[in-house]
């Protein structure tokens, strides 16, 4: 049987978090103190293609039957972080992100086959690509990105689309790790996914704030 996790085990861990660290981040799938809600969005994906298909919504079912690209796996992390990098540069920048993180993630999820790589490409181009973690039956969107051309070329969508193909019946669920940006959440929604909540505790160091904003961090 699956273990329950009670309140009284939540708070203990939060009480951890607030004895132990300065600042700390922990996302909960049940309601605990002091903790704000956030939506998240999961497509079922154990049926066949054809059903999956029928329930998105009208535009996507248009764009599953003409936008024409060539879908591939990709084997290289290195050509995948270059192609983000270049492609993301100003969400990179504005975001702070630190890449250098985010490659020991894929190198380390894909050495374990946890984790996997799409790319969407015309004439042998690259316009979209994504970064897929693959656990217990559910596919989770961990990171997303494409060129402008590839938003012409409306690449993210037949990106998705064709994960959706390749893994109906064979995973549970497309987990879209879902958003607040408004133009992200929307588009995710377009798929007509089913919501999800968790629990998201923040402890937040005012000092170090304070630091990080005089540092441009």
């Amino acid at each position: 049987a699956k273990a329950e996790v009670n309140k009284s085990q939540l708070q203990t861990c939060i009480d951890t978090l607030n004895d132990n660290y300065l600042q700390a981040a922990i996302n909960f799938s049940k309601h605990a103190p002091n903790t704000t809600q956030k939506i998240n969005f999961i497509l079922p994906i154990n049926e066949p293609y054809a059903e999956i298909y029928k329930k998105l919504r009208r535009d996507r079912r248009y764009d599953a039957t003409k936008i024409q690209l060539d879908f591939e796996e990709c084997t290289s992390v290195e050509e995948f972080v270059e192609f983000f990098t270049t492609s993301s540069k100003n969400i990179i920048e504005d975001a702070t992100i630190n890449v250098e993180s985010f490659v020991r993630v894929i190198k380390e999820s894909m050495q374990q086959g946890k984790g996997v790589l799409f790319v969407a490409k015309k004439d042998n181009e690259w316009l979209s690509a994504v970064f897929l973690t693959d656990f217990a039956g559910r596919l989770s969107l961990i990171l997303s990105t494409t060129s402008q051309k590839g938003y012409n070329e409306r690449a993210n969508t037949f990106l998705l689309i064709e994960v959706f193909k390749r893994f109906a019946e064979k995973r549970a669920i497309f987990d879209f790790e879902g958003s607040e940006i408004p133009g992200v959440k929307e588009y995710y929604q377009s798929f007509k996914p089913l919501e999800e909540y968790y629990y998201i505790y923040e402890k937040q160091n005012k000092w170090i704030s304070k630091i990080k904003n005089l540092m441009g961090k």
